[in-house]
């Protein structure tokens, strides 16, 4: 695990990997804006008068009902629109990685990543275009989503870390359940399919708690699905059904809202 959010990008700014007026925009500001000491458009107009002041959305929900528009953002200069609603960086074992460009290459946003060092990816749309974004940014390796050797490279690494954690630590239940859903994803579907071969058709879910990447999806868990006859489905939808909690459906519903608004 790296360091702090906005320390890492703090890091960045000190080594040259990011200029110091780098412009970025969140749906949650405090802890990265602090640490990180870069210019930070509040998407939700908490901090920005503009956005304060435009028409609330058809979801009328306090202080989160309002949100800045991609062209807002262009206009304002924002180099990177975090396509997650807090972190503009994501950890290489979070499955929200995955599951955010898995749904820009199956919706066609336009999300890019690249690699930032210490298990880290920086996730975002970008609102002044790949080009002039390129050319500002050359330290970094940019990506589509849909570039499929990158995001190759992406599920690689990812892969590779899940593996390194459950070498170390066989028990890991919920590193088993993120590297299956990594192997699908890289269409490994035979390795995935072992991983969850041998689990019981439903868990028993403990009263009153979540675990981080693994909760409540996961404590319903169906049966793996078979080779046999009808009954062989997606292993992709299967893991996804398996192990997408409601903190992530809630994340993904959040990021769809900033996409309308824009």
């Amino acid at each position: 695990m790296g360091p702090p959010e906005g320390r890492h990008l703090h890091a960045l700014v000190a080594t040259g990997v990011l200029p110091q007026d780098t412009h970025v925009a969140v749906s949650a500001v405090g802890a990265i804006p602090y640490f990180s000491g870069l210019r930070v458009l509040d998407r939700l107009g908490l901090t920005d008068r503009v956005v304060a002041k435009s028409a609330p959305g058809d979801l009328r929900v306090l202080a989160h009902d309002r949100h800045a528009t991609l062209d807002y953002a262009a206009a304002s200069g924002v180099d990177f629109w975090s396509e997650h609603p807090v972190h503009l960086l994501m950890r290489e074992d979070d499955d929200n990685l995955i599951f955010m460009l898995e749904d820009a290459r199956a919706t066609g946003a336009p999300v890019y990543f690249a690699d930032v060092g210490s298990g880290e990816y920086l996730v975002a749309q970008l609102p002044q275009g790949l080009a002039k974004t390129a050319a500002r940014f050359p330290k970094l390796d940019l990506h589509a989503a849909s570039d499929a050797a990158g995001y190759g490279a992406l599920l690689d690494a990812v892969i590779a870390a899940h593996r390194h954690e459950l070498s170390a630590h066989p028990s890991a239940r919920e590193a088993r359940v993120s590297l299956g859903s990594a192997l699908a994803a890289r269409g490994l579907d035979d390795e995935a399919l072992a991983i969850f071969a041998g689990w019981p058709a439903r868990t028993t879910p403990t009263a009153g708690t979540t675990s981080g990447r693994f909760s409540r999806g996961a404590e319903r868990m169906p049966r793996p699905p078979t080779r046999s006859g009808t009954r062989w489905l997606s292993i992709r939808r299967w893991i996804r059904h398996a192990t997408i909690s409601g903190s992530r459906w809630r994340a993904r519903a959040a990021r769809r809202s900033d996409r309308g608004a824009a």
